[in-house]
């Protein structure tokens, strides 16, 4: 899987949420605002660059309100599915790994 290729959506959702994009390494690529979407086309949602972890959370997520400037994602949980466990995230959270 190409992380850079890989986008979101919000068809079907009804509520809005962030979404936080991190690199391999951990670190912050950036964050984006999701709105719900009824109506199809709905819009696609990419980072700005190539990614590893993409955090959604509840709305009001931003670069101040993050734990940290890295995200740290314990070894047990890349075996893990899309909910992987972790103290680090914002609650509310989940956190999705995009395998290449």
């Amino acid at each position: 899987v190409d992380p850079a290729g890989v986008a979101f959506t919000m068809e079907g959702v009804g509520f809005p949420i962030d979404i936080a994009w991190f690199d391999a390494d951990g670190r912050l690529v950036s964050i984006a605002s999701m709105t719900p979407c009824d109506a199809v086309p709905c819009p696609l949602y990419r980072a700005d660059g190539p990614y590893r972890w993409a955090l959604e959370a509840p709305v009001g997520l931003t670069e101040a309100r993050l734990p940290a400037p890295r995200i740290a994602v314990p070894a047990a949980s890349v075996a893990e599915t899309t909910n992987a466990a972790s103290n680090d995230r914002p609650r509310g959270a989940r956190l999705i790994s995009v395998s290449r």
